[in-house]
């Protein structure tokens, strides 16, 4: 017996029509919308398209806020995972600015992060990635920066491929790359990146996801940890090798808030089991045609960044951010977009006394709750 012809498969115009009859008034394709990147989502899922692309995940080493160890030459970032029995660094993360990094002697063990790589002059620097790489142990592609200022997913991650393609493919790198709100789409491009990584002759690359800043309230700081708790969720299914999570009260220099939010990672470790199943959203409809759309949309966005000129290429990227800052400000304004404790529900007397910035004129790490 072949259960196929005994319950045959619906085709695309027979599924929408049972879809329209349970819906009844409501056209099915009004429930179809965009999201913060522009892309297209619809709710009917069917598998009359194969949109699968595989990707190979593992459960993320934390990096923690905790302990910053200080020295003369900088800001040392440590990853507790990577203790040793004497209690030596294995792996560290430095960010110094381009002026201090020929201060630095070699340090192999040391990912090293240039703070102002981003200006109108980084194109000149992206020669200078590979010296900057062979005295340390690798190079760090501070994408999350970008997206802390108010650029969408498909500019950051397409921006990034445009720099990486003009780097030795030899070179061990980290992208760090934020994690928002919106989260089916954080897990797709997540899932995107991967994909892209994974089959397109990077290698040497692996990804840092941080949960952002630039959605999280000002007020009603509990609220956080629940954004916080979905995007860890997002990042560990999209996958990532390293992860950061944020104060939930952005307080960096508090052990509680940090401890408290490295504990959602553990939780989802020890009790959600989350660390058992490689790329366990491998054939989901939704979210594999999700991460189709993120991959399209990505070279595609690579093609334009390649169209430009290079000397015009970092004011194009810098319209396009504040751009969308805008366009997210005013959904946010109209309540198209909501955050709790933010722009609905808010807390009716301030108990923090963070000033209200105005609209930025250049790229600077903003949060949404400061603008409305």
């Amino acid at each position: 017996m072949n259960l196929k012809d005994l319950f045959p498969t619906p085709s695309s115009e027979q599924w929408l029509k049972i879809i329209q009859k349970e819906l009844k008034d409501i056209p099915w394709n009004s429930l179809t919308y965009k999201n913060y990147d522009g892309i297209k989502v619809c709710p009917i899922y069917h598998y009359h398209q194969d949109f699968e692309q595989p990707i190979q995940t593992s459960f993320p080493k934390y990096v923690s806020f905790y302990d910053f160890p200080q020295s003369s030459i900088g800001f040392l970032e440590l990853q507790t995972n990577y203790f040793s029995e004497k209690s030596h660094y294995q792996t560290l993360f430095l960010s110094l600015p381009l002026n201090q990094l020929k201060n630095v002697n070699n340090q192999q063990n040391i990912y090293i992060q240039v703070q102002d790589f981003y200006s109108e002059n980084f194109i000149d620097y992206i020669p200078q990635v590979p010296e900057w790489a062979s005295r340390f142990e690798g190079w760090i592609l501070d994408l999350s920066y970008l997206q802390e200022c108010g650029a969408n997913n498909i500019d950051v991650i397409s921006f990034g491929l445009f720099i990486l393609e003009k780097i030795p493919r030899n070179i061990s790198i980290i992208l760090k790359i934020a994690i928002a709100n919106d989260f089916y789409a954080e897990i797709a491009k997540l899932r995107a990146l991967n994909y892209i990584i994974q089959n397109f002759g990077f290698q040497n690359i692996k990804i840092w996801a941080k949960t952002a800043e630039i959605n999280k309230s000002l007020l009603h700081l509990e609220n956080n940890l629940i954004r916080l708790t979905v995007e860890t969720v997002a990042a560990v299914l999209g996958g990532c090798d390293f992860l950061s999570i944020i104060p939930f009260d952005l307080n960096y220099s508090e052990e509680f808030s940090i401890r408290i939010s490295a504990n959602v990672l553990r939780i989802l470790e020890h009790e959600a089991y989350l660390n058992k199943v490689t790329d366990p959203l491998r054939g989901s409809y939704a979210l594999e045609k999700l991460t189709h759309s993120y991959i399209t949309q990505i070279f595609q966005q690579l093609l334009f960044w390649k169209s430009i000129e290079p000397k015009n290429l970092w004011k194009t990227f810098t319209d396009n951010t504040l751009k969308n800052l805008k366009n997210i400000l005013e959904k946010y304004q109209t309540k198209e977009k909501l955050l709790v404790g933010v722009n609905i529900y808010p807390f009716a007397m301030e108990t923090r006394t963070e000033q209200k910035k105005t609209f930025p004129e250049n790229l600077i790490p903003i949060r949404i709750a400061q603008l409305l």
